[in-house]
């Protein structure tokens, strides 16, 4: 299967958990369709989260999604 550069890859861990979850709802609910796959074992050694979103050159977990989701959705007025 080939990825489509359109749909963001959410890497997780294959214990299915919690974070996992709202890693995927977060970016459900901001309209991206993520491709979900189970995160190489390297993945998880390396950056030892359960959530890994690519953002630029590493990976984040579900606080970097929120911060790519609040920097995605454009300038803010407070």
């Amino acid at each position: 299967m080939q990825n489509d550069s359109n749909r963001p890859t959410l890497y997780v861990d294959d214990d299915a958990t919690p974070e996992c979850t709202q890693a995927r709802e977060l970016l459900e609910s901001a309209g991206f369709v993520p491709e979900v796959k189970i995160a190489p074992s390297q993945y998880r050694a390396a950056y030892g989260t359960p959530v890994l979103f690519g953002v630029y050159n590493k990976f984040e977990g579900v606080n970097g999604i929120r911060i790519f989701l609040q920097n995605a959705s454009g300038p803010h007025r407070t």
